[in-house]
């Protein structure tokens, strides 16, 4: 799942929510992220840049509520695969589970997420700072 955790030069750690709709057929779930196409979100694929991160539905049901993803958000997430290999800067791929991007893995061949701090990550399963 990928938090929030600062906005860059910004008094403010929230991103400001819009409200749109699913892409047919699709269920997007809290912390995962998604690209707006053709007017509805969709899941964001391993090695596509994301536009938004999935917040909740509406008390309706009928509506995502999202977050537009900017240069200076930086988020924390889980990375997947061993991290020894990389490097504050590199460009990783992103971890896609159950057709939604949760977290990022080592592999930087079409990296879409540039790691911001390893925050001492050591193993497969531990939390980096990325930004997109």
């Amino acid at each position: 799942m990928f938090k929030l955790i600062k906005i860059l030069n910004s008094a403010v750690n929230t991103g400001e929510p819009v409200k749109l709709t699913a892409a047919q057929g699709q269920s997007l779930k809290a912390g995962t992220l998604g690209i707006l196409s053709d007017g509805a979100l969709r899941p964001c694929g391993a090695t596509e840049t994301p536009t938004h991160l999935i917040g909740k539905y509406s008390a309706d049901g009928n509506k995502i509520i999202a977050y537009p993803i900017c240069p200076s958000m930086i988020f924390d997430c889980p990375i997947s695969q061993s991290p020894d290999s990389l490097t504050v800067g590199s460009k990783v791929t992103l971890t896609v589970e159950d057709g939604a991007a949760v977290g990022v893995t080592a592999v930087t061949a079409g990296g879409v997420a540039r790691i911001f701090d390893l925050c001492g990550a050591t193993e497969s399963g531990d939390t980096v700072s990325v930004c997109f």
